[in-house]
């Protein structure tokens, strides 16, 4: 079934709204292509209707679905904000949870909607990014993995296990960890603040139990050399998945059903 036929514009980064019928997307036109997400829509299945939900400022890393509510996190331009399908756009008050970083970048929430987390940037200086996590039930928040980072933010990724004892993430630039092209792969537990430094990789993929989780090893940097590897969420040991090179993974299948 062909759900938009739209020629001039690009959509991408499907996601279904919690309770409802409905899947948001970002877009863009012909006249903004770029190296960013684009802006913010959504489509109704029941009516048919395309929504514009943002179409004010782009985003640069997407935006993240509430698996409680429904109410999409986004990065508006490096700002974090909600979007209620009831009350529209609010800004997240990012100076009270991370009042030492300026821009966020990369939301997603907690398997129980919980907690909010971004990748988070500061000025120049000693530990100018880290990840923060809000707790929106009793409004507290952590600043997680601080470090420098030397370089461009390019692809950050913040991925949770699926029952939310551990969250995964890509940092980039990473001037203290020894990686050939400065992509660190941490697992890091969100109540002890306990991390581990896995290896250089990124495209995350958590199994559906949160035993272990796959990434993608670029070798040589050559994405046509890239290898799938597996991590076991135990005890952090890694191994090589038999598939092609240049493989990447894109989502767990059970064949029994």
């Amino acid at each position: 079934t062909t759900v938009v036929e739209t020629p001039e514009t690009l959509e991408g980064n499907l996601q279904w709204i919690t309770g409802t019928n409905m899947v948001a997307y970002n877009y863009m036109t012909q006249e903004n292509l770029g190296p960013w997400a684009g802006y913010l829509g959504a489509y109704d299945l029941d009516t048919g209707n395309v929504l514009v939900l943002d179409d004010q400022s782009h985003s640069a890393h997407g935006f993240a679905v509430s698996p409680r509510d429904g109410t999409i996190l986004l990065d508006d331009a490096g700002l974090p904000m909600w979007y209620s399908m009831e009350t529209g756009p609010v800004d997240v008050p990012m100076e009270t949870y991370a009042p030492n970083y300026s821009s966020f970048a990369a939301p997603s929430f907690s398997p129980d909607g919980s907690t909010l987390t971004f990748m988070a940037y500061g000025n120049e200086g000693e530990n100018n990014t880290a990840i923060v996590a809000v707790d929106t039930t009793n409004g507290t928040s952590k600043i997680l993995h601080p470090y420098f980072m030397a370089g461009q933010r390019v692809g950050p990724e913040i991925a949770w296990s699926p029952n939310g004892s551990q969250i995964a993430i890509v940092t980039q630039g990473e001037t203290a960890t020894e990686t050939k092209y400065g992509i660190g792969l941490w697992i890091i537990d969100p109540s002890t603040e306990v991390e581990h430094f896995i290896d250089e990789g990124n495209s995350l993929l958590w199994s559906p139990d949160g035993a272990s989780l796959l990434y993608v090893d670029y070798g040589t940097g050559s994405y046509l050399e890239a290898k799938i590897m597996q991590v076991n969420a135990t005890d952090f040991n890694t191994a090589q998945i038999p598939f092609p090179a240049g493989a990447f993974p894109f989502q767990w299948i059970d064949l029994g059903n």
